[in-house]
């Protein structure tokens, strides 16, 4: 292997772990925009004594 190709695959690696890198952190990004989304979802949810005649506090699951 000659130091030309040699240095072309070390910029290469390079190149694709700074984008492997960049992907990584706008993942991370989104998964805590979903987080505090979800986390205000949960909080502005009514109670169960808003509900009228207690509909929505029991749940009947049959498997």
């Amino acid at each position: 292997m000659d130091i030309a190709s040699l240095s072309m695959e070390l910029s290469q690696n390079k190149v694709m772990n700074q984008v492997s890198t960049a992907l990584l952190s706008k993942s991370l990004d989104m998964a805590e925009d979903l987080t505090a989304n979800v986390t205000d979802m949960i909080d502005t949810m009514p109670t169960p004594s808003a509900s009228p005649e207690g509909i929505g506090t029991m749940i009947d699951i049959t498997l």
